[in-house]
């Protein structure tokens, strides 16, 4: 997941109360500043800070992704900001921390975690920076502010972010079920697709830490890639178990679920005769190459197997 922090002024309560975010497409001079872009890359079951009054009292999960609507009729009131009319819209759902996060109280700490550029928040001038809305901040710092709440409530807050990607997928294949553009082979197939692969994400990312070739640690640029593909699964515990995967980057899911790549069980990257090495090469794989990261479980060893006897091209 992200993490993102917004800041409130005036409309904490209207958005707060909707259950939403809204920003214009442009700002008032009718340019596109980078904290209106954020509202297209934030995703559902990213989390969002909501900073308001000096402090941060709640926390988002994204409900479903940005879409363009018109300013909220709540929103009217504030006409005097110049806001263009034509804007993004984000479903949250909110939860009120149990405990206020004041960044004054840390700024020693937010000085060294907030990001250089499009920071969301000032240290010097201990506020929200102007003109900053939806701001995207590093995964160190949206722990850190995390792990400012109780432990129970955290567990909580993870049961949440599980419910919110399994609502989403509910949501994409209803809308699968009434696509009359699709046949009922074609429908089966996407919806077959669709179903159990947010909790397949959500228990493989408590395995697997970034990809194994490239290192890359930022869940957004990482594809759930099957070992075993999920076509061949005799069971739905096989689809969405966690050991059977890896997080990959596009580049590496290609190589290894077509089967030009594959691991042996201590960690060798095995290249197909039937691969070029000079596209090896510009993908990001070299020959002699090791995975990164941990050992591999037993169970990824067992799947593993599957993929080198079924899916690797060995000849």
């Amino acid at each position: 997941m992200t993490y993102w922090w917004v800041n409130h002024r005036k409309t904490y309560k209207q958005e707060r109360q909707g259950g939403y975010l809204w920003s214009p497409k442009k700002n008032s001079n009718g340019y596109r500043n980078q904290f209106y872009k954020n509202m297209k890359l934030a995703l559902v079951g990213d989390i969002v800070f909501f900073y308001a009054n000096g402090k941060i009292n709640d926390v988002g999960i994204v409900r479903e992704n940005a879409i363009s609507c018109p300013k909220p009729k709540e929103l009217h009131d504030f006409d005097k900001e110049q806001w263009s009319n034509d804007g993004w819209k984000i479903a949250v759902t909110w939860y009120s921390f149990p405990k206020s996060f004041l960044p004054s109280e840390h700024h020693d700490i937010l000085d060294s975690l907030l990001p250089q550029k499009y920071s969301p928040w000032s240290v010097k001038k201990q506020g929200g920076n102007q003109g900053a809305y939806l701001a995207k901040i590093s995964p160190d710092l949206g722990q850190f502010i995390l792990n400012t709440q109780p432990k129970t409530w955290l567990d909580n807050l993870q049961n949440w972010i599980a419910d919110s990607q399994l609502n989403a997928e509910e949501a994409q294949i209803e809308a699968i079920k009434q696509d009359t553009s699709l046949d009922e082979t074609e429908r089966e197939a996407l919806i077959s697709a669709r179903r159990g692969q947010g909790r397949f994400r959500r228990n493989l990312q408590e395995i697997e830490e970034g990809c194994r070739l490239t290192g890359i640690t930022d869940y957004s640029h990482l594809i759930a890639s099957h070992i075993k593909p999920w076509r061949n699964c005799f069971s739905s515990d096989e689809r969405v178990d966690g050991h059977n995967g890896f997080l990959l980057s596009p580049n590496a899911d290609h190589l290894f679920d077509k089967g030009y790549i594959s691991f042996s069980d201590d960690g060798d990257i095995l290249i197909s005769s039937q691969m070029d090495k000079r596209n090896l090469d510009l993908l990001g794989c070299t020959s002699n190459q090791k995975v990164l990261g941990k050992a591999f479980t037993p169970k990824q060893k067992e799947y593993l197997a599957y993929h080198r006897k079924n899916v690797f091209r060995s000849e």
